[in-house]
């Protein structure tokens, strides 16, 4: 994990301290006071660096100083010609003044904020919001903010996305794709809602298959490919599907588990499958909803724990069965493609 700290950010953010929403601001540092696992990168020198904390007071550098990152490097720079999904790492933050930089990286999939759009940007990823944890039930008296209604309340977390994992062993295991239309389908309509013609989006989801059906992975990818082709036409979606199954699971890993959406930016954490509604927004079960922004505090220590255990996972899975009485049926499909992956090797 990355974050870029330009220059000029750092430099202009506590000249606009006074206009930046008090509790955002406070948890904005909080935040960089907590960080931990974090690459850390700058264009600023060493020498600015001291300049910057030494004679202006800089509050971004008071609150990182006593870091230990796992590296901190002086002297990077933030490059508009690079296919930034090849070129940095999977999860990388920036903060950064310049309006070519910002629409770059945001178009690319990759949080890019600024001091001009920091109250709305810092707005989603804030450890203090209300509602980063909501409840899914049929009770009437729960406020409104953390009753979780509608897929439609994903909506409140959009953020640029370059890649997402969906790991929901039940999300696909019903015979007439109920749960497909009525839960999957408005979650990817919901939360893919900031993506960029420039971009193709790696969408990976795991769960299980029907095991008599032999070309049941390979039937739910069309479904799934064409909702996707006719909501998102200007967008790339590649589609990777993965059978789950303890048959092939290669070791008991705790770290391992289901009920989870990571994205670059938020790790989504269900305490039930993501299979809340029923036809007419009816409620399956009582249950929690908990979005977590993967940078903050102990978070990346947890998240690339999961991930490390999903990349294991996903890399033991055979093509095909190779057991009776289904032998030779596809256990992915079409491959086992996902940047969030490709930062263990």
């Amino acid at each position: 994990m990355e974050i870029f700290l330009d220059k000029d950010f750092v430099k202009e953010f506590p000249k606009g301290i006074s206009t930046f929403d008090k509790e955002l601001t406070e948890d904005y540092f909080r935040f960089l006071r907590r960080l931990r696992k974090i690459r850390i990168k700058t264009n600023l020198t060493w020498d600015e660096f001291e300049h910057e904390l030494r004679r202006n007071e800089n509050i971004i550098l008071e609150n990182i100083i006593n870091l230990n990152p796992q590296e901190f490097v002086f002297n990077a720079h933030l490059d508009l010609s690079i296919d930034p999904t090849r070129e940095i790492s999977a999860f990388s933050l920036l903060f950064a003044e310049d309006e070519d930089a910002v629409s770059y990286y945001n178009g690319w999939g990759f949080e890019c904020i600024c001091s001009r759009n920091f109250n709305n940007k810092w707005s989603i990823y804030s450890g203090s919001r209300p509602d980063r944890c909501m409840k899914v039930t049929n009770k009437s008296d729960i406020p409104d903010i953390i009753h979780f209604t509608s897929y439609n309340k994903i909506r409140n977390f959009r953020h640029p996305i370059h890649a997402l994992i969906i790991f929901d062993l039940y999300i696909l295991g019903d015979k007439d794709n109920q749960r497909m239309r009525d839960n999957l389908f408005p979650l990817l309509k919901n939360l893919l809602i900031l993506p960029s013609k420039n971009q193709t989006i790696d969408l990976m989801i795991i769960t299980k298959f029907n095991e008599f059906i032999p070309e049941d992975i390979k039937e739910k990818y069309d479904q799934i490919n064409n909702f996707l082709n006719e909501t998102f036409d200007d967008v790339r979606i590649h589609l990777s599907l993965i059978e789950y199954s303890k048959k092939h699971k290669p070791y008991d890993d705790a770290s391992l588990k289901a009920r989870r959406i990571y994205t670059n930016y938020l790790l989504v954490k269900s305490d039930d499958s993501f299979t809340y509604f029923r036809p007419g927004g009816k409620i399956n079960n009582t249950t929690d909803i908990e979005f977590n922004f993967v940078f903050y505090s102990l978070n990346p220590e947890f998240v690339m724990s999961e991930l490390k255990s999903i990349k294991s996972y996903v890399d033991k899975v055979p093509a095909k069965v190779p057991y009776a009485p289904n032998k030779h049926r596809v256990l992915f499909y079409p491959d086992k493609r996902n940047r969030l992956l490709s930062e263990f090797g």
